[in-house]
């Protein structure tokens, strides 16, 4: 098959070794070629714009900006890639979060290699594809929404995100381009939502939800 009828993919994980051995096992198909990989949210987003990917493969969990805040973004450029989460991640609100937000599909990490080749597949024909183990999660969301129930707001939780990966206010306020005072209050509203008083707490809810790792 001629390279410009290839799928080209681009693998954004921060897990170095992962990415590397699907980026290999993907490469021996015909059909795709995988044009680039990137190991943060920030280098996703630079990449995808210079390597104009028809998929993206993107993990929810990703240092300095999250796989959802990174679709997000991805999804302002023309032509915005096709984005297929592959993803460790068993908590409702979180695939909840990427299905409202318009993913094209999401495979879990258990899943087996031909199942990531059949969703890429579908998801170049126009559908969308959710491995059987997310299948079964989104069945559950449907029969109890509650499960899925999001509480914070797109900025609070990349705040929320940034004070769990250790950043101080002036830091966030510096990355975001807001005032100390502004992540101040916005921290307090989080912590007030969540019933949380700590930055401890708030660290724990973070990981639960899958806006960081361990």
């Amino acid at each position: 098959m001629e390279s410009s009828n290839k799928v080209r993919l681009l693998i954004v994980d921060d897990q170095t070794m992962l990415r590397e051995v699907l980026a290999a096992l993907l490469s021996q198909e015909e059909c795709f070629e995988v044009v680039g990989q990137a190991g943060d949210g920030p280098q996703a987003i630079e990449m995808n714009k210079l390597l104009r990917p028809d998929i993206v493969l993107l993990d929810v969990m990703l240092p300095g900006l999250n796989g959802a805040e990174v679709h997000v973004r991805m999804a302002e450029e023309n032509p915005a890639p096709k984005v297929l989460v592959i993803s460790g991640q068993e908590n409702p609100a979180v695939i909840q979060r990427m299905i409202k937000l318009g993913v094209n599909g999401i495979v879990h990490k258990s899943s087996a290699l031909n199942c990531l080749k059949e969703a890429i597949n579908q998801v170049m024909d126009g559908h969308t594809y959710y491995c059987p183990t997310i299948a079964k999660m989104v069945r559950t969301i449907l029969l109890d929404p509650s499960a899925g129930q999001d509480l914070l707001s797109t900025r609070e939780k990349e705040i929320l995100q940034l004070l769990a990966e250790a950043n101080s206010a002036k830091e966030i306020a510096a990355r975001l381009s807001i005032s100390v005072k502004t992540v101040e209050n916005h921290r307090q509203n989080i912590m007030h939502k969540l019933g949380i008083h700590d930055v401890v707490g708030l660290t724990r809810y973070a990981i639960k939800v899958g806006l960081v790792s361990v």
